[in-house]
């Protein structure tokens, strides 16, 4: 994908702009609803967020009984400091064995697969 002005594409930005995607992370679920609902309806087992992003969302999913591994496909955002095993891939080709999961879930990650267009004015 180009990454000049001229494309029609809009990049996603989150490795390069971490504190954007910060904010807009942020904005996503003020509330914390989602994760509680995540956190209420997964099970025990080991669990695969696709598109973790900064693994934000997996790190509070954890839980003595629920392993969550973030996967995630732009390099630059996995976030090595925090306690986890990460994986870099895509939802189009998750990078594990069938049956490896008991659940898999992606929360905003589909926001990065679809590419904005430019309107023309």
């Amino acid at each position: 994908m180009k990454n000049d002005k001229s494309s029609k594409i809009i990049p996603f930005y989150g490795g390069l702009k971490p504190e954007l995607f910060e904010i807009e992370r942020r904005c996503m679920d003020r509330d914390g609803k989602v994760i509680k609902y995540l956190d209420s309806f997964l099970p025990d087992g080991i669990v695969l967020d696709v598109g973790a992003g900064n693994g934000y969302t997996a790190e509070k999913l954890i839980r003595e009984n629920r392993l969550v591994i973030p996967m995630e496909p732009d390099e630059k955002m996995i976030d090595l400091s925090k306690d986890m095993i990460w994986s870099n891939g895509v939802a189009q080709s998750i990078p594990f064995h069938s049956n490896t999961f008991d659940a898999v879930y992606s929360t905003w990650a589909f926001f990065s697969m679809v590419s904005l267009i430019l309107m023309k004015e």
